[in-house]
């Protein structure tokens, strides 16, 4: 089991709750590594549709047995990991967090809670600030309002439609006593420990709007330019590789081969080749079947095309 820590991973929730698409004890589609995209679109804001972002290239947490996947993502639809780093956000909403549940582990409609006392999901913005996590006061004054949508592959959206302050650092915690309040007793997760112990296990994101403390200017990517030698760039689609699948490590060949092909087990159209985390533009697709680009074009052609 995995809590995550940190400035990057406390959160308050809003004042408002609304569930829309679908919710339930079903999985629903499986997003696996490396699976073909699965485009979520947020709520926007003045009336209109907001961005879509590709929910497949959200950071995954392959040692928490009820995360699969879990992301923040900006007003361009752009996707940041849970990795310990504050992303600085554009000023603009929407904000939102994204999370991804493993199979069993789906919350049920009636546990999704933003707006009592004691909430399943907890939102907090406030000044972020220097020395310290913001957000600790538990005021209901710190409480952005949200939406709340559960999407068909078994995901949790969590979107503050308002413009908050620059300079507001907002947290956003699944607190897993009250997300599985009504599947602990009788336990009716896969894993009985979590039936035991959801009284103290959390996870969560953070942000910071516009800029960071002191204000700080939005940076890309915290590494961007200076991953460590020897850390991989561009990794295949784990269905189609057998053993390591990076093929572009930092001060390496790039020995990737942008001709391959989807297989059974990945599916047709797939994404054959990634970026990692230690690029620029984070974990996401770089290369699909189709030889689209995907996101960040610019920065996969040119990691596609260095070292060869």
């Amino acid at each position: 089991m995995k809590t995550q820590t940190g400035r990057h991973a406390w959160w308050r929730l809003g004042s408002g709750l609304v569930l829309i698409a679908w919710a339930g004890t079903g999985t629903g589609c499986d997003i696996s590594s490396h699976s073909p995209p699965v485009q979520v679109q947020l709520p926007g804001t003045d009336g209109q549709p907001g961005p879509r972002f590709d929910a497949s290239s959200c950071a995954r947490y392959p040692d928490f047995d009820v995360l699969d996947r879990a992301c923040s993502i900006d007003s361009n639809g752009k996707t940041y990991p849970v990795d310990g780093t504050l992303w600085i956000m554009p000023a603009a909403p929407p904000y939102a967090g994204y999370f991804h549940f493993r199979p069993g582990y789906v919350p049920l409609y009636q546990d999704i809670d933003s707006t009592s006392p004691a909430p399943s999901i907890r939102v907090l913005a406030a000044p972020a600030l220097t020395t310290a996590p913001c957000c600790l006061d538990e005021s209901v004054t710190l409480r952005p309002p949200v939406q709340i949508t559960m999407t068909p592959e078994g995901g949790m959206l969590v979107t503050i439609s308002d413009a908050l302050p620059v300079g507001d650092e907002v947290r956003i915690t699944l607190l897993l006593g009250g997300l599985y309040k009504h599947q602990v007793a009788p336990c009716m997760l896969p894993n009985p420990t979590y039936c035991t112990m959801a009284d103290s296990i959390s996870f969560g994101l953070g942000f910071d709007v516009g800029a960071g403390p002191g204000g700080g200017a939005p940076l890309p990517h915290a590494d961007a330019g200076t991953p460590s030698p020897g850390a991989c760039l561009l990794e295949y689609n784990d269905a189609l590789a057998s053993g390591d699948a990076c093929c572009y490590r930092q001060h390496g060949a790039n020995t990737c081969d942008r001709s391959i092909k989807c297989n059974s087990a990945s599916g047709s159209g797939c994404c054959v080749i990634y970026g990692t985390a230690n690029t620029a533009g984070g974990s996401r697709c770089c290369l699909y079947e189709s030889g689209d680009l995907g996101d960040n074009p610019d920065e996969c052609s040119a990691l596609l095309a260095q070292s060869r």
